[in-house]
C-alpha cells in the first residue's frame, strides 16, 4: 500500500489508496463493543452492542449512522470539522475549496481535508470512550427512519472536546498556510472548464510575495492525543491560565482547584486527620462536662438491643427466603427492568429505606434484600394494571 501511494501520480490513484486503507483500518474496529448497564441490553437492538460495519444499513456510507459507535464517531467528526472550518479561516484559507475532497456545493471540502490529521486522536479519543465509560440507553435515540443520534447530555460531553480539536487544529491550519505562501504563483495554470475559456485578461494576476515570509515562522509543537490522561470528557474546561497548588505550586488547571492532582490524596489524609482530632476534643469536653455519651448506661442498652434486634432480624429474614426460587436473574428480568419509570418517593414508600439507596436499586448498581422484592412486584402490579 505504501508502494501505491509512492507511485501515484493524480488524485485520484491517491484517492483509490485511501480508500483501500479506509477499508483495512474500519475492518479492524468489529471487535469494538460498548458497555451497557444491566437494566439497559435488553432494550437496545443487538446491533448496537458491537461495531459491524463504518457504512450505514440506510446510505451505504458512513452518514445517518444506524448504531452509537457510528453515531458517536460522526457527531466528533463534525465537532473536528467547525473547528478545522474556523481555523482555515483564522489563516486566511478558504474551507470551501477542496483538494482530495471534490469541491461540492454547500460543503466544507477544504475542511475535511485540513482535518484528517487530526481524524486518528478523535478515533482514539471515541475508544477510550467506549472502554471506560459505560453507557446507558438514554444516551441515543433512534429516529422512526432508522437513524441513531447522539442525545443529551452525552452531546454536552462530547461538545466540551472542542478546545482540544481547536488546540490540535491550529498548526496544520498553519502549516497549509505556510505550504501555500511557498507555491509560486508563476507555475500556477488554470485549468479551464470545457465550457468556460478564460482570457488572458481573466487570469488572475501574479501576486507579490507575502512580507509574512520574510519574518522567521516558529512551529508550533504537535501535541498529538496518545494517552489515556486526558481520560473521558471533563465537565468542565481546563483553564487557559493556569493556578498555583497552594502546596506545591505546581500548575492546576482545573477550576474551582486549590491543589494539584499529586497533592490531593495528601490533603484529603489531612483533612480526615483533622476531622478526627476535632472530634476527639469534642468527646473530650463532653467527658469533662460529665456527657460522655459512651458511659451512659442506659444508651448502651439500648444500642445492644437494637444491634441484637438486627442480627435476630437478619437471621430469620435470611431463612425465609432461602428456599423462595429467586435469585438475582429473576429480580433483573421481573422487577428491575421496569422500574425504569417508577418515581423514587413511590419506590422509597414501599419498601420504607432512602432515596439514595432507591437510586442505587434502580440504576442496577445494587440489589435490595429479598423481603423488599414481593412489595416491589406488588406494587409494578398495581402500575401495571
Amino acid at each position: 500500500m505504501h508502494a501505491s501511494i509512492e507511485t501515484a501520480r493524480t488524485i485520484e490513484e491517491v484517492r483509490l489508496c485511501e480508500a483501500k486503507c479506509a477499508a483495512i483500518y474500519w475492518n479492524s474496529w468489529t471487535n469494538v463493543s460498548i458497555r451497557l448497564r444491566p437494566r439497559d441490553i435488553s432494550r437496545v437492538p443487538v446491533s448496537w452492542t458491537r461495531y459491524e460495519t463504518r457504512k450505514s444499513t440506510l446510505t451505504g456510507a458512513p452518514r445517518a449512522a444506524t448504531n452509537p459507535i457510528n453515531s458517536l464517531l460522526n457527531y466528533s467528526y463534525s465537532l473536528l470539522k467547525s473547528e478545522a472550518r474556523l481555523a482555515l479561516l483564522s489563516v486566511g484559507l478558504d474551507p470551501t475549496l477542496g483538494i482530495l475532497h471534490a469541491d461540492q456545493r454547500n460543503r466544507d471540502s477544504f475542511a475535511l481535508d485540513a482535518m484528517e490529521p487530526v481524524r486518528p486522536m478523535v478515533d482514539a479519543f471515541i475508544l477510550d470512550l467506549l472502554e471506560e465509560r459505560i453507557l446507558t440507553s438514554r444516551d441515543f435515540v433512534e429516529l422512526p427512519n432508522g437513524v441513531c443520534r447522539v442525545r443529551a447530555p452525552m452531546t454536552h460531553d462530547l461538545a466540551l472536546t472542542l478546545p482540544r480539536w481547536r488546540q490540535l487544529m491550529a498548526p496544520v491550519a498553519t502549516d497549509l498556510a505556510q505550504a501555500f505562501r511557498r507555491v509560486d504563483p508563476s507555475a500556477v495554470t488554470l485549468a479551464a472548464a470545457p465550457h468556460r475559456k478564460l482570457s488572458q485578461a481573466t487570469r488572475t494576476p501574479a501576486s507579490s510575495p507575502s512580507p509574512l515570509l520574510a519574518t522567521p515562522r516558529r512551529k508550533r509543537p504537535q501535541r498529538p492525543y496518545a494517552s489515556k490522561a486526558w481520560g473521558t470528557p471533563r465537565p468542565e474546561p481546563l483553564l487557559l491560565t493556569p493556578n498555583a497548588c497552594a502546596r506545591c505550586n505546581e500548575p492546576v488547571v482545573k477550576r474551582r482547584r486549590k491543589h494539584c492532582d499529586k497533592c490531593i490524596p495528601g490533603v484529603r489524609a489531612d483533612h480526615a486527620r483533622k476531622i478526627v482530632v476535632v472530634a476527639r476534643a469534642t468527646l473530650a469536653v463532653q467527658t469533662a462536662a460529665g456527657e460522655d455519651p459512651r458511659k451512659d448506661p442506659e444508651v448502651n442498652r439500648r444500642r445492644g438491643r437494637a444491634i441484637a434486634q438486627g442480627h435476630r432480624r437478619n437471621r430469620e429474614r435470611s431463612s425465609d427466603y432461602a428456599n423462595d426460587g429467586r435469585d438475582e436473574k429473576w429480580f433483573h428480568f421481573h422487577i428491575l427492568r421496569k422500574l425504569d419509570e417508577v418515581p423514587l418517593s413511590q419506590i422509597a414508600a414501599v419498601t420504607g429505606l432512602s432515596l439514595a439507596a432507591c437510586s442505587r436499586f434502580r440504576a442496577g448498581k445494587r440489589v435490595p434484600h429479598k423481603r423488599h422484592w414481593t412489595a416491589l412486584e406488588a406494587m409494578l402490579k398495581d402500575l401495571m394494571g
